[in-house]
């Protein structure tokens, strides 16, 4: 990786804001919302929208005990990819560096997995003893549908840093921490891939964290970009040998559905025609477009979840290409390196292979910590929605489970789930 992360500095410049962790009346302000909306009112006013939005998803998604004050234990996940552990290793290391600096300052540094699990903690010994009281240490889930609200769990709903302050925490326990967190995550998918968090008892955070946050991610999601063009050129490659070989409509997508290459008979299907620039390839992520092709985001999941690694698979599924019309048939070919689907291969008016029946439940989309209700497990910590309930005016983007970001896209493609 290329690249350097500036110095970081955490305690707020202005002189006597150290000792305060909001400012009096913001943090009344706060504390007042928080007791309306977690005694069941709805409240437009008093908290900031992205932390709105993050209290709906605890209180009627997820069901959040607001009194829990011990996070609940992480439990490990054997399906994760390998590559994953360049990623905590750049990540861990750049969070043993934070945490020498925020040791003055009685701060403590954290990184976790893509599902909130705590992988290490650097900082002030004081400080990471008060922290360990709540469980805030490896071994623990800060998901925010196990611990709610807070710097690590937030930033892994939505993209960009996260500050959560005070009364802001869902859990009232953790009210007199101020965090910060942002989220690292995956250029193909958009999904999460870890997370780094800063946090501080009872006092405020440097205006300066959230930036030196950003760079933080940006430096580390280098190498998966990196990745991400490697693995792009080895799908371009098996499509380009086995290109001439398609009879009709053929083109290759990588791990989140996006269009790397398609033939003419696949540009004009789709109705292309004026973006022919995509047959010869495109393996820039920014440069990759979804096709609005109802069912393929489920048929791709399905399509990975059973290729596990093999070269050799291929499956069948019938979608609809275009609106009104009838399903078109379409194999799936997968595109492997080491022992990891990276790409698909989609024929179009082929049927070969194993048959899609229907959406598959995968434990990827569950909390990876056992809390109250769910300790049998470890795994059944589900998204519970305890009532209808509006969601917040102008705060769409905190209920965006991955936040993958905007790309530009012609007028006929369309933003996409990825699998």
């Amino acid at each position: 990786m290329t690249g350097r992360v500036p110095p970081l500095v955490i305690a707020p410049s202005r002189p006597g804001s150290a000792g305060s962790l909001m400012a009096t009346s913001s943090a009344k302000e706060v504390a007042r919302a928080w007791e309306d909306f977690a005694g069941g009112e709805n409240i437009e006013t008093g908290v900031r929208p992205e932390i709105l939005a993050s209290w709906y998803r605890c209180r009627d998604r997820y069901d959040v005990d607001r009194a829990l004050d011990v996070a609940p234990e992480a439990r490990g996940d054997e399906g994760r990819r390998s590559d994953t552990g360049v990623i905590f290793t750049a990540l861990g290391g750049l969070g043993a560096l934070a945490g020498r600096e925020v040791e003055r300052d009685g701060a403590v540094v954290t990184v976790t997995d893509g599902d909130g699990r705590v992988l290490g903690a650097w900082g002030d010994p004081t400080a990471q003893r008060r922290a360990e009281l709540h469980n805030l240490a490896p071994w623990s889930s800060w998901s925010e549908e196990c611990t709610g609200t807070n710097g690590m769990g937030t930033s892994l709903e939505v993209s960009g840093p996260v500050t959560v302050t005070g009364p802001e925490h869902w859990c009232e326990a953790f009210h007199q921490w101020a965090c910060a967190g942002t989220s690292i995550r995956d250029v193909v998918t958009g999904a999460p891939v870890a997370s780094i968090n800063i946090s501080r008892w009872n006092a405020s955070l440097s205006e300066r964290v959230p930036p030196w946050l950003t760079q933080a991610a940006a430096f580390v999601e280098q190498e998966i970009y990196r990745r991400a063009i490697y693995e792009a050129d080895k799908v371009v490659a098996e499509f380009t040998r086995k290109c001439a070989h398609a009879g009709g409509s053929f083109l290759a997508v990588d791990r989140g559905g996006n269009v790397l290459a398609a033939n003419a008979s696949a540009v004009a299907m789709l109705g292309l025609t004026g973006e022919a620039r995509i047959v010869t390839g495109v393996t820039e992520p920014a440069r990759r477009w979804t096709p609005d092709i109802t069912g393929l985001p489920e048929v791709l999941r399905w399509a990975k979840d059973r290729a596990r690694g093999s070269a050799e698979w291929s499956g069948h599924a019938r979608l609809p290409v275009r609106p009104g019309e009838e399903p078109t048939p379409v194999t799936m070919r997968s595109v492997v390196d080491a022992n990891h689907v990276v790409g698909m291969l989609c024929a179009f008016g082929v049927q070969e292979g194993e048959a899609y029946e229907g959406a598959p439940t995968t434990s990827s989309d569950r909390c990876p910590g056992a809390s109250s209700g769910c300790a049998t497990t470890g795994w059944s910590c589900w998204p519970r929605r305890r009532s209808a309930t509006p969601r917040p005016s102008g705060t769409s983007s905190g209920w965006s489970r991955n936040g993958a970001g905007s790309r530009p896209r012609p007028a006929a493609w369309t933003t996409s789930s990825g699998p």
